[in-house]
C-alpha cells in the first residue's frame, strides 16, 4: 500500500514493513494498553476524529496570530501535545533544556511515561523547518541535528522532533553523513484526510512502542521493529544476490542459444562487443556486464512500479 505522507530515510525501518503492521507482533489491544474487547481499529478511529478537531481548531487559531510569530506556544499547546496525548504520551516541558557532558541541549520536552524520551517542538511558522538553522537565532544547529546529536551522545535510543507540520522519529545514528528518520507529514494527513497514514502513525508511534526505561530500550517494540527491518533487509539482499546470479546465467545462456541471435554469437566469438577492455577474458567480462546492466534496469523498473512511482 502506498502512504503518501510517510517518508523513511536511512535504515530506521523498511518501507515494506508498513504494509505488514496489522499482522506483526505488538499490534493486539493489550499491546496498546487497551481492554482486550476493544479492537485497535476502533481506538484508531476515535483518535482520528479527535485529532481532526484539534487540527481544525489549531488552524483557526493560527489565522489570528500576528505576522512574524513562530507560533511555538500554539504549536505546542494547541496541537502537538493534544495530538500525542491521544497516543498516551505524558509530556513535560523542559524550559532549561537538557544538560549532557557540560553542554546544554535546548530540547523542549520529554515523554515522562516512556523513559524520558526527548521530544523537541518548534513553531509551525518557523521557516527554518527541521533541517536548517534559523537566521538571527541562538541555536547553533537545526532542530533535527540538535536531537540527533543528543541521541548519539546520550544513552537514549530514540527521540522525536516536530514543527507541527511534520513529526519525525529519530534513532541513535553514528552515521552523521546521512540522516535516518521516520517522518509523518501531519499537515498532509489532516488536510487530505489520509486515514490509512494516520493508522500507521498510531500503530508505530503510540507511546507503548517506545522504551519503558533507558536500560531496557533494546526490548521496546519500536527497536524490535527496527531490528526486524534490518534482518529482513539482510535476507532480501542475500536472496537478491542469488537471484541475480541465476538471472545472469539464464539470460546469458538464453541470448546465446536463441536461434535468432547469430549476430550476438558472432560478436562474442570475434571479440566485437567492446574495444575498451584488455586481457584474455574481455569477451566474457563485457558480455557479463551488459547482462548485469539489463538485470538491474529491470529491477529498478520493478521497484518503482511496485511503489506507484511511474506516472
Amino acid at each position: 500500500m502506498n502512504y503518501p505522507s510517510i517518508r523513511i530515510e536511512g535504515a530506521i525501518l523498511s518501507p515494506d514493513f508498513l504494509g505488514q503492521l496489522e499482522e506483526i507482533h505488538g499490534q493486539k489491544p493489550k499491546d496498546f494498553g487497551l481492554d482486550s474487547r476493544i479492537p485497535v481499529k476502533d481506538e484508531i478511529g476515535r483518535a482520528w476524529a479527535d485529532a481532526q478537531d484539534y487540527w481544525r481548531l489549531f488552524r483557526i487559531k493560527l489565522d489570528k496570530i500576528k505576522k512574524g510569530s513562530y507560533a511555538t506556544s500554539e504549536t505546542r499547546n494547541l496541537w502537538i501535545v493534544p495530538l500525542l496525548s491521544l497516543l498516551h504520551y505524558e509530556i513535560e516541558y523542559r524550559k532549561a533544556g537538557v544538560e549532557l557532558n557540560g553542554r546544554v541541549y535546548a530540547i523542549s520536552h520529554r515523554v515522562t511515561n516512556q523513559a524520558d524520551t526527548v521530544l523537541h517542538i518548534v513553531g509551525i511558522s518557523d521557516k527554518a523547518g527541521l533541517d536548517r538553522k534559523p537566521e538571527n537565532a541562538n541555536r547553533r544547529m537545526s532542530a533535527h541535528a540538535l536531537v540527533q546529536e543528543y541521541l548519539n551522545i546520550d544513552d537514549h535510543l530514540y527521540g522525536m522532533v516536530t514543527n507541527g507540520r511534520v513529526l519525525r522519529l529519530l534513532r541513535d545514528n553514528p552515521r552523521l553523513v546521512k540522516q535516518s528518520f521516520l517522518e509523518f507529514d501531519l499537515e498532509r494527513i489532516f488536510t487530505d484526510n489520509l486515514y490509512a497514514d494516520f493508522a500507521v502513525l498510531f500503530r508505530l508511534l503510540h507511546a507503548t512502542r517506545l522504551p519503558v526505561t533507558v536500560e531496557t530500550a533494546h526490548k521496546s517494540l519500536i527497536e524490535r521493529y527496527h531490528q526486524d527491518s534490518l534482518e529482513s533487509g539482510a535476507r532480501i539482499r542475500e536472496g537478491l544476490g542469488q537471484a541475480v546470479e541465476k538471472a545472469v546465467l539464464c539470460l546469458g545462456n538464453g541470448f546465446l542459444t536463441h536461434p535468432d541471435n547469430d549476430t550476438l554469437r558472432n560478436n562474442v566469438k570475434t571479440d566485437a562487443l567492446s574495444a575498451s577492455d584488455v586481457g584474455e577474458n574481455r569477451k566474457a567480462r563485457e558480455y557479463y556486464r551488459q547482462i548485469l546492466r539489463l538485470i538491474y534496469r529491470l529491477l529498478f523498473l520493478m521497484v518503482i512500479e511496485e511503489r506507484d512511482l511511474v506516472y
